[in-house]
């Protein structure tokens, strides 16, 4: 059970419901809902891939992390180094293989984000650069949640919904470079700058794209400013207390917040019910999150 506990710290567990989350708006999105029960085979991919990038990011941090972070599993010795890298390799083979699996062009997305994954372990996830990169990872996964419907991508614009979560992930990962020292207070500017531009696009969508009445689309704009409240609060409260403890605490709980964003998007396009299954992932994702770190 302890090694359990250990592997679900290494892999940052509960995170997997915002991947998972990912893939069913994504789908839902691309397809109108229409897709049916091998959607599974892209949500593990998913969860295989984005697991990966959790456990080989403690590996390549793992000097760095004998001084910030001596808990980890791999600093304290819960879990061997050499098992984690084999874990890591594992799990990023699973998901490629599962997402060509289902069909070329998942596979073929699955793959780059392997590559974008590798890249920002090993080299590019320092400032901008890995903001940047961390965003194209999420950009990606909602990519292969899209691939269930092959044909979305023969029309660039009909894409255009992967761009929330990818400028959300910017700022909070562009926040979450602050969580060990707490250098840079600018970086909160840059978060906020990064949040108001989610919800511009969000309401833009609604607005262009969504298929809904006027008055309705005046209730869920509302709604969508209604979501991101919590949000800046706590935003405040970080800048107000500019510690490393504060900006991870806040850090988790942006990373929660990514499944009410996904399923936002989702409403945004008229599918409500996969935004209620992806909001009922909340509760649980919160529960297993108090028993463990997120970042």
């Amino acid at each position: 059970m302890a090694y359990l506990k250990a592997f679900f710290q290494l892999c940052r567990g509960p995170n997997g419901f915002s991947a998972v989350s990912n893939i069913l708006a994504a789908s839902a999105i691309a397809t109108a809902s229409t897709y049916d029960f091998s959607i599974v085979s892209l949500i593990m991919a998913s969860l295989c891939l984005f697991y990966s990038g959790m456990i080989l990011n403690d590996c390549f941090d793992y000097p760095e992390d004998k001084i910030y972070r001596p808990n980890r599993p791999l600093v304290d010795g819960r879990i061997r180094l050499s098992t984690a890298w084999g874990l890591g390799a594992l799990f990023m083979v699973c998901g490629v293989m599962l997402a060509f699996w289902f069909n070329p062009l998942s596979g073929v997305i699955a793959s780059m984000l392997a590559g974008l994954i590798l890249l920002y372990n090993y080299r590019l996830k320092n400032g901008v650069i890995g903001a940047f990169m961390m965003a194209n990872c999420r950009l990606y996964n909602y990519l292969l949640g899209a691939s269930f419907a092959v044909g979305i991508f023969s029309q660039w614009q009909d894409l255009v919904f992967c761009l929330p979560i990818a400028l959300y992930i910017f700022g909070l990962t562009y926040l979450a470079k602050q969580e060990e020292e707490a250098r840079d207070k600018s970086a909160v500017a840059v978060t906020v700058f990064f949040v108001c531009a989610v919800i511009a696009a969000l309401l833009t969508l609604l607005w262009v794209v969504g298929p809904f009445e006027h008055l309705s689309k005046i209730g869920l704009s509302l709604a969508i400013l209604a979501v991101f409240i919590p949000l800046f609060r706590g935003i405040l409260q970080v800048y107000a207390d500019f510690k490393p403890q504060k900006i991870q605490q806040f850090i988790g709980k942006m990373l929660i917040y990514i499944i009410p964003l996904d399923a936002l998007l989702a409403a945004v396009y008229g599918q409500f019910l996969i935004a209620a299954v992806i909001l009922s992932f909340i509760p649980i994702c919160r529960w297993l999150a108090s028993k463990t770190y997120l970042s």
